[in-house]
């Protein structure tokens, strides 16, 4: 199904932006994946993020952005070595066969799902809402320490 929204303020914002603004709850990186992939159209084209909008067009978006609380890992109760643990960050050990994050939304097992279930805090921060505060990733198949952060700020500066 495809979205029309009509572009109602003054012309020259960017798309990015403009779409940003419509969608405040929207993680960044949903916006860019929307209009990297092409599910953008700005008049019937295919548009950049980049592109200069003016009052009246017609922005077309072949699907809606998920916002951070339909990505979010859902928190769930298991077994999970903390390795440490502060106001900032919580490191754990990952056991093979555990994935870091959730792909889709509503999946469990992950170790992301495990820490929102201790602190919950973790969910919501970073760039992508799947990852639950993983300052990075480890492969499903491998074990090892993974550090979530509790906050932006100690999810930027890790």
């Amino acid at each position: 199904m495809t979205h029309r929204l009509e572009v109602a303020e003054p012309g020259g914002d960017r798309l990015d932006r403009w779409l940003r603004r419509q969608f405040p709850d929207a993680p960044n990186r949903e916006i860019d994946r929307l209009l990297s992939s092409g599910q953008v159209r700005v008049d019937g084209k295919r548009a950049a993020k980049g592109t200069r909008l003016a009052s009246g067009q017609v922005v077309e978006l072949e699907s809606l952005p998920s916002s951070a609380e339909q990505s979010a890992p859902t928190p769930q109760p298991g077994e999970l070595e903390v390795l440490f643990e502060d106001a900032a960050l919580i490191a754990i050990n990952k056991p093979p066969g555990m994935p870091t994050h959730p792909l889709a939304a509503g999946e469990l097992g992950t170790a992301a799902n495990l820490v929102a279930h201790l602190a919950p805090e973790c969910a919501l921060v970073g760039d992508d809402p799947r990852e639950g505060g993983a300052t990075h990733r480890l492969d499903t198949g491998t074990s090892g320490v993974l550090v979530f952060a509790r906050d932006s700020q100690s999810y930027h500066h890790v």
